[in-house]
């Protein structure tokens, strides 16, 4: 099993998953647990305090890189 790259994980994540990795916020409102606990499950980000792991960090700035 080989590890997956930065853009195949994007690639995966839903819109919502996406929207708080680049707000880089912890999700809020209606539905925020599933997206809360994808992201902590998918190594993405830590729970308390919340915060973006240097994996979701490296999303975040594909992402972004992606938007322009």
């Amino acid at each position: 099993m080989t590890n997956p790259t930065i853009a195949e994980i994007a690639e995966k994540l839903t819109a919502a998953q996406k929207r708080w990795i680049l707000l880089e916020r912890q999700p809020s409102g209606n539905g925020k647990w599933p997206v809360h606990n994808a992201l902590i499950d998918k190594g993405l980000a830590g729970g308390f305090p919340w915060r973006l792991t240097s994996l979701g960090l490296s999303v975040r700035a594909y992402l972004q890189e992606q938007e322009r």
